[in-house]
């Protein structure tokens, strides 16, 4: 095995992670990347005047896999990294912004509409876990007045435009919408002590209920610092990069991938292949014919980041902040100076300009001027910024072309094109999203327990 050739395609958190693991276990690995660099959706955008944003995802969490936080944590000192317990999140719906929690707070609806949904969760005695889709395990777990007056409001007018009930289920753990805050601050601590009611109501302030997993920043530059760890991991056990390439063809013979042709014409003949982008892709390039017959056409949501940079700090010392009220536009906001631990390094800068990036949701692709200068005013609607506040600084653009939602039609068509694929072809592994997970975290721990298994 030490001398046969190992190929990853697509160099996200999974591939960056099977690559390392394959090659301390075998060998010979090939991590292949179409775009110029490493790292998926961590990756970082330095301007001119100094400031850098991120263009995809912010913070590193720890697994709780003792052997991935090894990988995914070497070389992050504490003088180059902020170690950080529970992120300062807040929240912004009912036209309040909570600096305390990022959990969205059920108090802000109308009183009966509010009591009565309070009413109908603390009926439901136990989780259930078998739910044919979102709206049902909703329903079931938080009761159908908050689903209509929470989360229906914000997973589908806001955000995705399509009915839960064809939605997959977990799909509101994309939003933080995993518990809920309601009562007064000693009545949750009560309420969360019985083990049902503790995983659908949070604490009243992020720093209760301490998580031993912590999360990292750089203190300087942005999340790609992390990716920049990993490649030198990569470089010194000898993993083959190769960026800026596509792989062409797939080709395969007896049931298993003989070589794959990179669209500059070079074959790659290799034992094994670890597949981390769209599973559908592996097919059509394989030249194996999948028919879908539910001929349902994927939905998909279009995500924009706005960088905006103003001249005095903001309101709130939260780190990031999660807007709910279907009203506005902005979907989160990540304040970089209220993450970093280390003042001096803000101390340091010359241009004393307070940054922060946030992130939209959009069922189309958005006139994105437009929707800046709405994000913009936003901003000073939620008070994170002052009315006396300039904006010195603003760049907006798209992120990516498009995401898939996550339906209930996509999860099974991705599950018949893996099956598929694996009954065609006995030596190809899919990892990454196509494993249903849906955080970072998940993505990674997938990766790490899929790459153990192999022998």
């Amino acid at each position: 095995m030490k001398n046969r050739k190992i190929i990853v395609v697509g160099s996200g958190v999974a591939g960056i992670v099977a690559a390392i693991m394959l090659q301390k276990k075998f060998g010979n690995v090939y991590l292949i990347e179409q775009e110029k660099k490493i790292g998926g959706l961590f990756c970082s955008k330095k301007f001119n005047n100094g400031l850098i944003f991120d263009q995809g995802s912010h913070f590193i969490k720890a697994t709780g896999i003792k052997d991935l936080d090894k990988i995914i944590t070497q070389g992050m000192n504490k003088k180059k990294w902020n170690v950080l317990g529970n992120l300062k999140g807040a929240s912004f719906f009912g036209s309040k912004l909570n600096s305390q929690s990022p959990f969205i707070d059920t108090r802000r609806l109308n009183k009966k509409i509010y009591e009565k949904g309070i009413k109908e969760i603390l009926k439901i005695k136990k989780i259930l876990n078998s739910h044919k889709n979102l709206k049902e395990q909703i329903v079931n777990n938080f009761g159908p007045t908050f689903n209509k007056h929470i989360f229906d409001p914000v997973i589908n007018k806001k955000s995705f435009r399509c009915d839960l009930k064809e939605l997959d289920i977990n799909s509101h753990y994309h939003f933080g919408l995993g518990r809920v805050l309601a009562f007064s601050p000693n009545e949750a601590r009560k309420v969360k002590q019985n083990k049902v009611y503790d995983k659908k109501f949070s604490f009243h302030s992020y720093s209760e209920g301490q998580s031993s997993l912590n999360s990292y920043y750089p203190k300087k530059g942005g999340s790609e610092e992390w990716v920049k760890l990993l490649k030198k991991q990569l470089l010194k056990l000898k993993v083959k990069i190769i960026t800026n390439t596509k792989v062409n063809t797939i080709s395969h013979k007896k049931n298993k991938v003989d070589f794959i042709t990179l669209n500059g014409g070079k074959k790659i003949f290799c034992s094994k292949v670890f597949w981390t982008i769209h599973p559908g892709l592996f097919l059509k390039l394989s030249n194996i014919t999948f028919k879908n017959k539910t001929n349902k056409k994927i939905k998909k949501i279009y995500t924009t980041l706005h960088h905006i940079a103003v001249d005095k700090n903001f309101l709130t010392n939260a780190q990031y902040i999660q807007c709910y009220d279907p009203k506005f536009h902005t979907y989160r906001v990540t304040l970089y100076p209220n993450i970093n631990t280390d003042k001096k390094v803000f101390d340091n800068n010359s241009n004393k300009l307070y940054h922060l990036t946030t992130e939209v949701i959009s069922h189309k692709i958005p006139d994105i001027k437009l929707l800046e200068k709405k994000i913009i005013n936003e901003l000073y609607l939620m008070k994170i910024i002052s009315k006396n506040t300039k904006v010195k600084f603003s760049h907006s653009e798209n992120l990516l072309n498009g995401i898939p939602v996550p339906t209930i039609n996509l999860r099974i068509q991705s599950q018949k094109i893996i099956k598929l694929a694996k009954n065609k072809i006995r030596n190809v592994y899919f990892l990454g999203k196509a494993s249903g997970a849906y955080s970072t975290s998940l993505i990674m721990g997938n990766a790490f327990n899929e790459v153990n298994k192999i022998k």
